[in-house]
């Protein structure tokens, strides 16, 4: 899972979708148990009309146990897919949607807009903004209003077979308009509370994502740092055990660079750099990735790509550094590069493969720089 419990918990952002589910899950699960136990097996069930008809305790009792199903196999699939898959997004919406259908279900069994229903739907609404995006929070929120509303109806209109049980129970009064001003006044004060909560949370969620941001990018290049590159080295190499693709990377490391900021002065330094990430960045896919090593030097990643097409990446990358044009005041400024290619395939990527991979890389940079500079050589 990456760092510890507390550092997970304290940072909810750096969780994957599967693991956020399985939060949720876990939280949920406890509640609805504790209301099957009470609500079948003890006399004392606070929300239940002194009197009820065993009927509709058998209702609340059998509606709590099919609840209990879809539960269950949603937390094994949220132990597998966080595994297999830790960005699904399925996982995500059906716990959340679950999640709204438990909570409608509860308020409509134990009083139609009764406190316990909606201190839990609020609960709900925040854990949803804290662990889910916005969207997947609002899909959720906007299903219980209208499972809850249609189900008081139901009970109203007395459209199920134990009708009358339920009026009882759900406190529901058939000849009374007393329930749709108290259902419209419950509505307006949790929309209102769920919109302020909602914005806090995505204020502060805004502010974390923007220091996490800082922490992994180098300020000068715009690209990520050598902290964010050995993350993501990490993951590619875990990609090749898994999928068995090659995993290719190149150092490089600009020639001379010293030189130009001895006679230039380090703005124009700082301006070589940057047109060298610029063209680094502009020559990769999507999946590839340009990290900011350390000072002149910057390290890509090419994920499923043999040495033979990471070689070819290189090539390209040397043409267009050494065509690239720096103005330094009056004068033009043209700048090469050395660069190390190495690759592991899934035969040769032990638990250190991540570190070999760069050390040889770095290894065949060497040999370029003894070789002349302005080169790309690959380790054997």
């Amino acid at each position: 899972m990456g760092g510890s419990l507390f550092d997970r918990i304290a940072n909810p952002i750096g969780w994957s979708q599967a693991d956020r589910s399985l939060l949720a899950i876990a939280i949920v699960l406890p509640a609805i148990l504790t209301f099957v136990v009470t609500a079948s097996f003890l006399d004392g069930w606070p929300y239940l009309r002194e009197g009820t008809d065993p009927l509709a305790r058998a209702l609340v009792a059998r509606a709590s146990l099919l609840l209990l199903v879809p539960w269950a196999v949603l937390l094994f699939v949220a132990l597998v897919a966080r595994r297999r898959c830790p960005q699904g997004r399925l996982l995500v919406w059906g716990t959340l949607l679950l999640y709204a259908l438990s909570t409608a279900v509860f308020t409509c069994l134990t009083g139609a807009f009764s406190s316990p229903g909606w201190l839990a739907f609020l609960g709900g609404g925040t854990m949803g903004f804290l662990l889910f995006d916005r969207l997947t929070t609002a899909i959720g929120i906007v299903v219980f209003y209208v499972l809850v509303i249609a189900g008081a109806l139901v009970v109203q209109l007395e459209l199920l077979p134990q009708a009358a049980e339920l009026h009882a129970l759900s406190g529901v009064d058939a000849h009374a308009s007393s329930w749709s001003r108290a259902a419209m006044c419950s509505i307006v004060l949790s929309a209102f509370t769920l919109l302020l909560i909602g914005h806090v949370v995505t204020r502060w969620r805004d502010r974390e994502a923007r220091y996490h941001r800082l922490a992994e990018t180098d300020p000068l290049t715009g690209l990520p740092n050598r902290r964010r590159l050995l993350e993501i080295l990490d993951q590619e190499v875990e990609r090749v055990r898994r999928n068995g693709l090659p995993l290719s990377c190149v150092m490089v490391d600009l020639d001379h660079f010293k030189r130009v900021n001895d006679t230039h002065g380090h703005a124009t330094g700082d301006q070589v750099l940057s047109v060298a990430a610029r063209i680094l960045a502009g020559e990769l896919r999507e999946v590839d990735v340009v990290a900011r090593y350390g000072g002149e030097e910057f390290v890509i990643l090419l994920p499923g790509t043999s040495s033979q097409g990471a070689e070819q990446v290189a090539a390209r990358c040397l043409q267009r550094v050494e065509r690239a044009a720096i103005l330094a005041g009056q004068t033009r400024l043209s700048i090469t590069a050395s660069m190390g290619v190495a690759t592991i395939v899934a035969g040769n990527a032990p638990r250190s493969a991540g570190d070999d991979l760069l050390a040889r890389a770095d290894q065949a940079l060497y040999q370029a720089k003894e070789a002349g500079r302005n080169r790309a050589v690959v380790a054997a």
